[in-house]
């Protein structure tokens, strides 16, 4: 995303987890699911980039290379094998700007066998929808997305809920 600030080192952290998993994503502020740290999220908009490389160092010293398997990751920074690629294609365009294209994309990838994983010690400090915000009736976009979603993978909101935990 253009909103985020990656910190020194994060690119080879996710580049070693890919020895491990296919879709790889880091620790941040301002991000659905597991991969939120709490304490970074309560400065997602007021971080400098001093205020983001100390915490990341922090961070990195809790966690270290810790890894976990999750459902999803998070869109605002991921990497990926190319044979995902190759194999499902590319974000869905059905879900237009802004939410649920990523979520659909680890589902996708999932079914045919391919992992995704955090890197606990990999933080990417993401300010949070300076695109998604400008959009006219964004949370009428997201409402949508998330029906479209929904309905692509016969999810109830239960299920979808269940992603992100």
């Amino acid at each position: 995303n253009s909103d985020v600030y990656c910190p020194f080192g994060w690119e080879t952290k996710l580049l070693k987890a890919l020895a491990s998993f296919d879709i790889v994503g880091p620790s941040s502020g301002r991000v659905c699911g597991r991969q939120q740290i709490e304490e970074a999220e309560k400065h997602k908009k007021d971080w400098t980039a001093e205020d983001v490389e100390a915490f990341s160092i922090r961070n990195a010293n809790k966690f270290g290379m810790t890894m976990e398997c999750i459902k999803t990751v998070g869109g605002f920074c991921f990497l990926l094998k190319k044979k995902v690629i190759d194999r499902i294609g590319y974000f869905d365009e059905r879900f237009g700007l802004g939410s649920y294209e990523e979520t659909d994309y680890c589902v996708r990838a999932r079914k045919v066998g391919f992992i995704c994983g955090w890197v606990k010690g990999c933080y990417v400090h993401h300010y949070g929808h300076a695109s998604f915000c400008r959009v006219n009736n964004s949370k009428a976009l997201w409402e949508k997305n998330r029906e479209l979603f929904k309905k692509i993978h016969k999810m109830s909101e239960g299920d979808v809920i269940s992603l992100y935990e």
